[in-house]
């Protein structure tokens, strides 16, 4: 997992480097131990290593390190890129107590030049743990590090836990290198550096790993590495520059941990990070060590101290315009403060925002804020659109899927033209609402009327056959708490959809809102969310009923009608009867999402525009489950958010998410029409099979039309 590449708890060293003796509080069997000097023996391992800390003694294959890029996020368009005054700044947002504001929309920001606002032509968000980020760990390892990074006397297996569960909150959609100023490589690794594919010897200043999504690489670099000799940091923190440089991903960031001793090394490198400043590159600082330990005699600061110096390490932080943070020496507090340095790293990274703008001149400097938001604390730097076009040019285009319809997955002649042929698309789930996949035409059984149909074809799809999606967000007056999370989270299901795909966007409160018509303009969709405001009561069959009404437009068979809501409606002129009618009609799907509590309508109050609730958190779960299966959809009922941070609806997003990506077209024959066919799966009575596209005696149902406007 990526959250260990940055201060691995591998081994002894549970920072970046390898310790040089250390005692292991796991049993025999599973110890782990530094490739330490060979005196150094472990109880109950062979010649007291093992090897890159595993338990087998083996190294491992060796060859080129894995480049698995994520598609890159949706840039400004390569034509305003190109105007001579464009400007984007990359631009990181906290407030007063430090949090990362998340969920900010366009026309919360005000740019301007020389007191002249200037209207922004491109805006993007990057949040969440599947943003894809270049980042770059420079290491300070010379001789003063050494008693920072090194577990002696300390717990461990506490430290490695501590650790790997703040490892928890660092993204893996990453490409990470490491650098290294001063260190050695601990003499057993020695004999195997080569081999493995990294560099045989280390010098004053040496790239351990260039750019790799292979995280396992990194981690066994660093842990190998003991601190010793001079300080290079500045040298190293100019090599990382010149890597990132040539990064595949716009979205930069660079992490230095050090102990700030040396003076005129702080002094070098802040001026390069004066640099990484001006070029939109994210820089946090960890200083670790004691702000309060005595300076050690002359003869002694090469090996025996832990003491930092904090002025200088808030140098560097402020000349990068970057975050600074502090850490203990791990053996001094079991990893804690290092492993909540590396847990608020994690939720900054990748989380920021693009602004793009076209000035009077490609050297204006323009001034960004957040409309009434002046408590807010903003980083703004610029990134040249060079760099942006750049990372363009060296990442691999994002493979585009073919607009296959149902029709493309037909089965033979022979078995279509068979007389009462009938074809349907289902989705088979476990009990943990998880997609069964493999399964064969004999594993499934149609039945009607308590009749088994004959089943003649099978095929499995996981390519997302095209689908014309509606989706409708509550806006009702209790979800203003709700609705940061669900408009990301929303998004994120948005960017994974099938690029064939039609979708409409609907807010319903007192009554509903067309913010979006169907289309295959994604990128268009999501903008949209950001009009999302919360007021009102609730509309809930009336906005399901219009919802319908705009997926029966679209232009493919399979139909799905996506639900937010946190309530019971209270409002409506339609039943929910009406809805469950017309779905069935239309066939249409109803997938729902339930934000709080189960409970009844009769415990809420309408007073105006405003519901009053006995329970705030009531969500009518009665009627959302009867939505729900007889429309063949899922619903999940998630705690309320004040609850869990949201982590529910998340996995719920998720869950479905993955649904509408796969299936099964399913065949079988019929003497008459069948409407409403039961699908089972033999021998697995725990298996749920919803039907996501009604029966249809020929397959060409699925056909979309040209493209164009939407009928």
């Amino acid at each position: 997992m990526f959250g260990r590449l940055i201060f691995p708890a591998a081994l002894c060293a549970v920072s970046l480097f390898a310790a040089s003796a250390c005692t292991s509080t796991s049993s025999p069997a599973t110890a782990i131990v530094p490739l330490g000097p060979a005196s150094y023996i472990a109880p109950g391992t062979a010649n007291g290593v093992i090897i890159l800390g595993r338990n087998d003694g083996k190294a491992s294959t060796p060859g080129p390190p894995l480049l698995d890029l994520c598609p890159l996020p949706a840039l400004a368009s390569a034509n305003l890129r190109a105007k001579p005054n464009y400007i984007e700044l990359a631009i990181s947002a906290i407030d007063a107590k430090g949090a990362t504001l998340v969920g900010l929309k366009q026309s919360d920001f005000v740019v301007q030049e020389n007191g002249n606002s200037l209207p922004i032509a491109y805006f993007r968000e990057t949040a969440g743990k599947s943003t894809p980020v270049s980042l770059f760990i420079v290491g300070d390892a010379s001789e003063t590090m050494r008693n920072k990074t090194i577990v002696t006397s300390g717990n461990l297996q506490k430290i490695r836990e501590a650790l790997d569960q703040a490892s928890g909150d660092i993204g893996n959609c990453v490409e990470a290198g490491a650098i290294v100023g001063g260190g050695s490589y601990a003499p057993q690794f020695q004999i195997l550096a080569q081999q493995e594919g990294f560099p045989s010897s280390l010098s004053e200043v040496t790239l351990l790993q260039p750019f790799t999504t292979e995280h396992s690489r990194v981690i066994i670099g660093l842990e190998n590495v003991i601190p010793s000799g001079p300080d290079h940091l500045s040298e190293a923190t100019g090599m990382a520059l010149k890597q990132l440089d040539g990064a595949h991903y716009p979205d930069r960031g660079l992490v230095i941990l050090t102990d700030g001793l040396n003076h005129d090394a702080i002094q070098d490198t802040a001026k390069l990070l004066e640099q990484a400043r001006a070029s939109g590159i994210a820089v946090w600082i960890i200083g670790i060590g004691d702000p309060d330990a005595t300076k050690p005699a002359l003869l002694a600061s090469l090996r025996g101290t832990s003491q930092l110096d904090v002025e200088a390490v808030k140098r560097l932080a402020t000349a990068a315009n970057g975050v600074v943070m502090f850490a203990r020496p791990v053996d001094e507090d079991e990893g804690v403060s290092l492993a909540q340095a590396i847990s608020a790293i994690g939720k900054q990274l990748g989380q920021g925002y693009a602004v793009g703008v076209v000035a009077s001149s490609a050297s204006a400097k323009p001034v960004v804020a957040l409309a009434n938001r002046s408590e807010a604390i903003l980083r703004a730097a610029v990134v040249k659109p060079q760099v942006l076009a750049d990372a363009a040019g060296r990442h691999p285009p994002r493979p585009e899927k073919q607009c296959l319809a149902s029709a493309d997955l037909k089965p033979p002649p022979s078995v279509s033209s068979q007389k009462g042929y009938t074809q349907l698309r289902v989705s088979v789930l476990d009990p943990d609402r998880k997609t069964v996949h493999d399964l064969k035409q004999s594993d499934f059984i149609v039945e009607s009327d308590s009749q088994q149909l004959p089943v003649v074809y099978t095929h499995e799809d996981r390519s997302g056959v095209p689908r014309s999606i509606v989706i409708a967000i509550d806006t009702s007056g209790s979800m203003e708490p709700k609705l940061e999370t669900v408009q990301i989270e929303i998004g994120k299901l948005i960017e994974g959809l099938n690029p064939c795909d039609q979708v409409a966007l609907i807010a319903f409160s007192g009554r509903p809102f067309k913010l979006q018509d169907l289309t295959t303009d994604h990128l268009l969709v999501k903008q949209r969310l950001s009009l999302l405001h919360a007021y009102g009561s609730t509309s809930l069959y009336d906005a399901a009923i219009s919802s319908v009404a705009i997926a029966e437009k679209g232009s493919y068979q399979d139909r799905a009608l996506i639900l937010v809501t946190d309530g019971m409606d209270n409002t409506s002129s339609h039943s929910v009867e009406d809805v469950i009618a017309m779905c069935t009609r239309e066939h249409v799907q109803m997938d729902i999402i339930g934000i709080g509590e189960p409970g009844s309508p009769d415990r809420r109050i309408n007073l105006g525009p405003f519901v009053l609730s006995a329970a705030e958190d009531d969500v009518d779960k009665r009627v959302l489950d009867s939505m729900a299966a007889r429309t063949g959809g899922m619903d999940f009922i998630v705690p309320p958010m004040s609850r869990d941070d949201g982590r529910g609806f998340r996995s719920a997003v998720t869950s479905l998410s993955e649904q509408l990506e796969n299936g099964y077209e399913l065949g079988f024959i019929a003497t008459s029409p069948v409407e409403h066919p039961e699908v089972k799966i033999a021998n697995q009575p725990d298996y749920s099979v919803r039907v996501v596209a009604r029966p249809s005696d020929n397959t060409t149902a699925s056909i979309p039309r040209p493209p164009g406007s939407i009928p």
